[in-house]
């Protein structure tokens, strides 16, 4: 008689902030197996539909996740004689991006760059007006700020916030006049796992550098930011709205709906790849331009006709650039797109393939 599988163990699940990598052990109660079911759905608790895989591997790759979001995973064995034992359920929320990834953001404020918004926590008459220049030589040692991001007297959308410092051992967020909560506590990381396993260093040329990707977003007209450590040097602090992820592939993995509402592939330019501008300052610390392409195929990418490009890039023209900082934790700096004409070719000579669209982008 025919037994059903007992449960796999084992399941783990790997997240992007739209996919999941899903593996697990097999049954091990000898049943012979067809296939098998994979359960997953948003929130706490285990869902009720079960999607077959239709194949015996115990991996099983899944798209089109919802970033920031929580769901629960299952997976069990089936066979001739029905559906077996139901695994463990594993909970995990998806983050709103990867740091294996290249990433563009929207700057709600950089704090040491636009002081008449920035000032001492109790103290607003204490305007900081330290500025981040092009060789960090300036600094503010104060320890608890209150950042204004309103925009016209409306709460801002904040995702992630990033600091190059020294001597800080972690810090805090706290927003008011918005919806949502801010970040306690968050240790700054000595290095940080690349996509190929690698421990990279955020600790570069002396300073630290820590892009925190928040559990979930935040609204706010002012947050208050505190910072821990001894000798505390604060030389960049920026608040960021999330725009677009590029994982190491070179392809979209999500995007904002408020910078563009549609799916899409751009990969680095075969031609371009990173190039550097002159070296600048006294010091002649580099300033970083990266080219890339964007491949539009109507009905299938994130763009319809290069037109819609061009609208899109003079919309969101300043931005901050985070150029995969999990292999380049310092390279997150201010940024604009730079060329002003964005040359267009066809991938084939009867125009299937789509258009390929050219820019770039350089640190400010």
């Amino acid at each position: 008689m025919a037994i059903t599988p007992n449960a796999p163990t084992g399941l783990n699940v790997e997240l992007t902030p739209t996919t999941a990598n899903i593996r697990w052990k097999a049954p091990t109660n000898g049943a012979s197996l067809t296939g098998y079911e994979i359960s997953y759905a948003e929130g706490a608790s285990p869902g009720t539909t079960w999607l077959p895989t239709e194949r015996l591997s115990t991996r099983f790759f899944v798209k089109g996740l919802q970033r920031g979001t929580q769901y629960t995973w299952q997976v069990r064995g089936v066979n001739g004689a029905g559906a077996g034992e139901t695994s463990s359920a594993v909970t995990e929320r998806t983050p709103i991006a990867s740091l294996d990834n290249a990433l563009f953001f929207k700057e709600c404020v950089n704090a040491l760059n636009n002081g008449e918004r920035v000032s001492e926590h109790g103290n607003p008459s204490n305007i900081i007006r330290t500025v981040a220049d092009n060789n960090y030589k300036t600094y503010s040692t104060v320890k608890d700020y209150t950042l204004n991001i309103a925009v016209n007297e409306k709460p801002t959308r904040v995702d992630a916030v990033f600091v190059k410092c020294k001597g800080v051992t972690r810090h805090s967020g706290t927003p008011s006049g918005g919806d949502g909560t801010g970040w306690t506590n968050v240790n700054l990381p000595s290095t940080v796992k690349n996509w190929e396993g690698t421990d990279i260093s955020t600790t570069v040329l002396g300073f630290q550098h820590h892009l925190y990707l928040l559990p979930a977003h935040f609204t706010a007209t002012s947050v208050r930011v505190q910072f821990e450590g001894t000798h505390v040097e604060i030389y960049e602090m920026m608040l960021l709205e999330f725009g677009i992820s590029i994982d190491a592939n070179g392809d979209f993995t999500e995007i904002n709906t408020d910078f563009v509402d549609r799916e899409g592939v751009i990969h680095p330019d075969p031609g371009g790849g990173i190039v550097y501008d002159s070296p600048i300052g006294a010091d002649e610390r580099d300033k970083w331009e990266i080219d890339y392409v964007v491949q539009v195929v109507p009905g299938t990418t994130i763009l319809q006709t290069p037109e819609e490009f061009l609208y899109w890039r003079s919309e969101n023209r300043n931005h901050v650039h985070a150029m995969e900082p999990s292999r380049f934790p310092w390279r997150v700096f201010p940024s604009t797109f730079v060329r002003k004409r964005v040359p267009v070719r066809y991938r084939t000579d009867d125009k299937l393939g789509g258009e390929l669209i050219n820019f770039r982008v350089a640190e400010q």
